[in-house]
């Protein structure tokens, strides 16, 4: 689904179809041809499981110059806003910016930002431990920046 913002221009596209979750799971790659910078918002509900050390969600992000080979994002490619929810930061390694591994680090949104070069950009889950229920996922893409405004603009 594919919503223009008029305005702004700004091309906002669902990318993970929100469903709960028991296991890895990686967006659609978002095509940021056309426009020099985009957003993710990934957002995570209400685990239904106990999280713990050994019972998380890992939240990545990855890049791709062909929709089709994808790598761990480095920190530089990437902008986490200063009111980002806590335990939300630049990856150290593997586009790693979130582990949710307690019941108190659930339900929120992540916004991060992506400046990189690549093409396509996109949000992968990576579950550990024995997720029994689940954990509603959803994530959002968004376009901005377009190389060519419309008309009047």
């Amino acid at each position: 689904m594919h919503k223009r913002d008029i305005v702004n221009d700004t091309l906002i596209a669902q990318k993970l179809i929100p469903a709960v979750r028991t296991a890895d799971a990686s967006s659609t790659g978002l095509d940021r041809q056309g426009y020099a910078s985009a957003a993710l918002v990934v957002s995570l509900g209400n685990s239904a499981d106990t999280l713990s050390g050994t019972v998380y969600v890992e939240v990545k992000i990855e890049d791709s110059p062909d929709n089709s080979v994808w790598t761990a994002c480095a920190a530089a490619a990437l902008v986490i806003p200063e009111n980002a929810p806590t335990g939300v930061a630049a990856p150290a390694s593997l586009g790693l910016i979130y582990t949710c591994d307690a019941p108190t680090e659930d339900s929120l949104d992540i916004l991060v930002g992506y400046v990189g070069s690549e093409r396509y950009v996109r949000a992968t889950l990576d579950f550990t431990g024995t997720h029994t229920t689940g954990i509603p996922c959803a994530v959002h893409g968004i376009l901005a920046d377009p190389q060519f405004a419309p008309a009047g603009s």
